[in-house]
């Protein structure tokens, strides 16, 4: 079969027309388009200047898809290795690891980190993840990120005079490790964060402090 020319039946049409409609992959969609397009008569040329994409990808596409004439076949295939979406359980699990302190499960840290919590999740379940799906989910579940700082303990014989300077040597100046954090949208506690409707102005507090 010439792949500059296809011809559909009306149930071959008519389930590639569906996989347009349902389909919510961008790629997909995409490859479907040609396939339709250039069973429609339109020249393959046509075709990948429309969905700028070469010729040799519309090509290669119409090719995939006429060899079983299965819609299914212009998706991507499962590659070995490749880093998987959280499952169910895998969310489940990430919700118990954040509930507990990385040193509560064997890991020298004081905060956890994609890169460890990546790693743990992988050595439980013996799949890779991306550093990216943990991002999301993170993010899905109100967790956001805390950038790697300095923080300056308060000095009694100071009283509150000089809280809020700058780390020097006045004080004893801290780090804080970059960690994910649970957002909430204000801060109540007007004591140790400063005044109210501003969350996260403490001085001298640990980050965790102020959420």
């Amino acid at each position: 079969m010439a792949v500059d020319a296809l011809t559909l039946t009306y149930w071959q049409r008519r389930h590639l027309g569906q996989q347009l409609r349902s389909t919510r992959d961008a790629r997909v969609y995409r490859r479907t388009l040609a396939v339709l397009g250039v069973a429609d008569g339109e020249p393959v040329a046509s075709v990948a200047g429309r969905l700028r994409v070469t010729l040799r990808a519309v090509y290669h596409w119409v090719a995939t898809y006429g060899r079983d004439h299965a819609p299914a076949a212009l998706a991507d295939r499962d590659r070995s290795g490749r880093p998987r979406l959280l499952t169910p359980s895998d969310r489940e699990l990430l919700r118990e690891l954040l509930g507990r302190s990385p040193q509560e499960v064997g890991y020298f840290a004081a905060q956890w980190t994609v890169p460890l919590l990546r790693e743990h999740l992988t050595r439980r379940t013996g799949r890779p993840f991306s550093d990216d799906a943990l991002r999301r989910e993170l993010q899905r579940m109100r967790y956001s990120w805390k950038r790697s700082r300095y923080t300056l303990d308060p000095d009694p014989e100071f009283g509150g005079k000089n809280r809020g300077a700058s780390c020097g040597t006045s004080g004893d100046c801290r780090h804080v490790a970059s960690s994910w954090r649970r957002t909430r949208p204000t801060c109540c506690c007007s004591r140790r964060c400063g005044p109210p409707g501003r969350p996260g102005a403490g001085h001298g507090q640990r980050v965790s402090d102020c959420w």
